[in-house]
């Protein structure tokens, strides 16, 4: 048996590759709400701090600031607002370091120029019917042009029909 290698024309990625577009928006979708949560967590350690880098109030004199300062050191249970702020700010970097990292590469789905083609036949007529078609290169262009290309084969019935659910 030989085989048919058909020229599929000139598509984008997201044709060639049709269940790419709808993962790339699930990651999307996924990094939005990541984003959300951390954000809301810098908000919220920011009202925190806010309410504990709080300044001295109206009236209170150097000696009773001196006195709750003799009270913090005595008393290792309460904590100073000063080591919350530190301890905050910490985590805030942490939080706003995950926040950079959220990065969603951009996967060119609407890039277009990409030649598709199908083949279905045995392997050893698979080079000189997929030659015949790409010899000329693609539509406006020579087939002197820089290509790049990936070949899928699957030979047995299971992975033939699964190759054809998921590529055009």
């Amino acid at each position: 048996m030989s085989g048919t290698a058909t020229a599929l024309g000139v598509v984008s990625v997201a044709v060639a590759l049709p269940g790419m577009a709808e993962l790339d928006a699930l990651a999307r979708s996924a990094q939005a709400a990541a984003k959300l949560e951390i954000t809301g967590k810098l908000t919220g350690l920011a009202s925190v701090s806010a309410a504990l880098a709080v300044p001295p109030l109206p009236g209170v004199t150097a000696a009773a600031a001196g006195k709750l300062a003799v009270q913090l050191a005595l008393n290792p249970s309460i904590a100073a607002p000063s080591l919350q702020v530190s301890a905050n700010a910490k985590i805030a970097g942490e939080l706003n370091a995950q926040l950079g990292a959220l990065v969603m590469p951009d996967l060119g789905l609407g890039a277009a120029g990409i030649g598709a083609y199908r083949y279905e036949g045995t392997m050893d007529s698979l080079a000189s019917s997929l030659g015949a078609l790409t010899q000329g290169g693609l539509p406006g262009g020579t087939g002197a042009d820089v290509a790049y290309a990936v070949l899928l084969v699957a030979t047995t019935p299971a992975a033939i029909e699964a190759l054809k659910k998921v590529l055009i």
